[in-house]
């Protein structure tokens, strides 16, 4: 279990306990509320990016304000658009994708008009396993690997994955008005969190 990963956004920069054993990754991350916290229209991801840098870079231009967190940043604020909660769901469904794939928007490998929204988007959802980072796994691959219904906890284990990279797809939309608002981000985590919690009765 990644202990840094368990540091999901939360909102008022609250961390998940990360003494909890038992916590796995996905039930950290499925934990939303932070997300509920920005679903009432706080827009804490965008306007503290742009705030910090922009504090940091005052004598230099807007585009160059935002450039150290270029691929997490909207990209309407690149055009002067102001925060907004569509850009903190942008944000979101970066680091969400980042989480899951192991790959952060920076990497070499996303170049000639490949970055991380369209990896995700290709892989859904016959290729999902093959861009999963599986050492975010090892509890649950240990967990299907005792188990008499190792079929049926594998087939909940890729629907709940499934449903994570469509999250971080959706939000991580170019347009704004592609994007999912933050309270139905909440809504499908929970969806999601009831569909990996129900690999319990097996």
């Amino acid at each position: 279990m990644l202990k840094g990963l368990k540091r999901l956004y939360a909102g008022d920069n609250q961390l998940v306990n990360e003494k909890d054993e038992e916590f796995t990754f996905i039930t950290s991350l499925t934990n939303c509320s932070g997300l509920e916290h920005l679903s009432m229209g706080n827009n804490q991801f965008s306007a503290r990016i742009l705030s910090e840098d922009t504090n940091n870079s005052r004598t230099q231009t807007n585009s160059l304000a935002i450039r150290g967190s270029i691929g997490y940043v909207a990209p309407e604020y690149g055009m002067g658009a102001n925060t907004s909660t569509y850009g903190d769901v942008y944000s979101y469904g970066i680091l969400l994708l980042e989480m899951l794939t192991g790959k952060r928007p920076s990497d070499d490998m996303f170049k000639n008009n490949l970055n991380l929204h369209q990896f995700a988007k290709m892989a859904l959802r016959e290729r999902v396993m093959e861009i999963i980072d599986h050492r975010l796994l090892s509890h649950e691959d240990e967990v299907i690997r005792q188990s008499e219904n190792h079929n049926k906890l594998r087939s909940i284990m890729y629907e709940t994955l499934v449903s994570l990279l469509k999250i971080g797809v959706y939000c991580s939309n170019d347009s704004p008005k592609e994007r999912m608002e933050m309270k139905d981000v909440v809504i499908e985590m929970h969806k999601v969190r009831d569909i990996y919690l129900s690999a319990e009765k097996w």
